[in-house]
C-alpha cells in the first residue's frame, strides 16, 4: 500500500485494492483511483467487483491518453528543472519577488498544522465559497495526524511578520512531488504568500536529483474553484493531457438520462455552498457535458 492509500486510511476511509490500483471512497460510495496522477486501466471484472460486490454507486480515475474511455483531461505539472523566476509570467514573477521579500518559507511539522492550520484552511473555504463546515477540529487533527506518521509527507509554510499566512501540504510518490493542499489567511494576501511558497518550495524540489516533477492537482470536478486554474498557469505549471474516466453503476444507468441529470444540477446550483453537491454537479457535468445544464 502505498503512503497515500496509509494516508487516507489513518483517516477512516475505505481503502479498496484491485488488480489495477487502489480505490478509496472519495464521498460515500463514490470511490476514486489513487495515486491521482497515475494512468490505469481497470478490466471489466474489477469494475463489476467494485459495482456489485462493494456496492460502488460509481468510480473516477485517470487513463492514458491513447484510451478510447473518457474524456480529455489534465494534471498541473512542473518540470522544469531550471526553474526560475523567469519561468513565471510577468504579473505573477512582480507578486513572487513581493513575497519573498515580505514572507519567509520554511517546512513545518503536522503538530504545527494541527495547532495552528485550522483558521486557514477555512478561510481559503470561504474565499471559494465552500462550506466551511466540511472541516472541524476533529477531522483537521485527524489529517494532521495521519501525515504526521507517513515519511513521504512533508509540510512547508510561509510566514508574515512572524504570522503564520499560509502552506502547503504535499508527498513524494516517485519522482514526482504532489501538492495535495494548499490554504492560506486572507488578512495576510496582500503580502503575497501564495507565490513565494509555490515559487521556492516548487524550485527547492525541481532542485533535487531524485525529483523531476511538481504536481499541482488534477483537473477538479468542483464546479466552484476554476479561479485557480489561472493562477497555477501563471505560476509557470502546465496542463499534462490525460483522459479522465467517470463510470456509474450499470444498476444507475436507466436513471441517468438527460431530465433526471438536469434535475439534480439544478438542485446543485441551489446548494452550492456544499461541498457534496459542488462536487456531484462537477461530475454530472463532466459526465453528461452541457445535456446536464440544458
Amino acid at each position: 500500500m502505498n503512503s497515500l492509500c496509509e494516508f487516507y486510511r489513518l483517516q477512516g476511509h475505505k481503502i479498496i485494492k484491485t488488480d489495477s490500483c487502489y480505490w478509496f471512497n472519495a464521498s460515500k460510495f463514490f470511490y476514486q483511483a489513487i495515486p491521482y496522477h497515475c494512468a490505469v486501466n481497470p478490466s471489466n471484472n474489477e469494475l463489476k467487483k467494485l459495482f456489485f460486490n462493494k456496492l460502488v454507486i460509481g468510480v473516477r480515475y485517470f487513463t492514458a491518453t491513447s484510451s478510447p474511455l473518457g474524456k480529455e483531461s489534465f494534471i498541473w505539472i512542473c518540470d522544469d528543472k531550471d526553474y526560475n523566476l523567469s519561468k513565471i509570467k510577468q504579473k505573477a514573477r512582480n507578486q513572487t519577488r513581493r513575497g519573498l521579500e515580505r514572507c519567509k518559507i520554511e517546512k513545518v511539522d503536522f503538530d504545527y498544522l494541527k495547532r495552528h492550520g485550522i483558521g486557514l484552511v477555512r478561510d481559503t473555504l470561504i474565499r471559494q465559497g465552500r462550506n466551511v463546515r466540511s472541516i472541524n477540529e476533529k477531522k483537521w487533527e485527524n489529517l494532521c495526524n495521519a501525515a504526521g506518521k507517513l515519511s513521504d509527507f512533508e509540510a512547508w509554510a510561509a510566514f508574515t511578520r512572524g504570522k503564520l499566512a499560509a502552506f502547503i501540504i504535499g508527498f513524494k510518490i516517485g519522482e514526482l512531488f504532489y501538492i495535495l493542499h494548499h490554504y492560506s489567511k486572507t488578512e495576510c494576501l496582500r503580502t503575497y504568500p501564495n507565490n513565494a511558497l509555490i515559487y521556492l518550495l516548487t524550485k527547492e524540489k525541481l532542485s533535487q536529483p531524485y525529483i523531476s516533477q511538481v504536481s499541482y492537482g488534477i483537473q477538479s470536478l468542483d464546479s466552484g474553484i476554476s479561479k485557480l486554474h489561472k493562477f497555477k498557469e501563471n505560476m509557470g505549471f502546465k496542463k499534462n493531457s490525460i483522459r479522465q474516466v467517470i463510470i456509474f453503476n450499470p444498476f444507475l444507468k436507466p436513471f441517468m438520462g438527460k431530465p433526471i441529470c438536469k434535475m439534480i444540477s439544478k438542485i446543485c446550483k441551489l446548494n452550492n455552498k456544499s461541498d457534496f453537491f459542488r462536487k456531484l454537479d462537477g461530475i454530472l457535468y463532466f459526465y453528461m457535458g452541457d445535456k446536464s445544464r440544458k
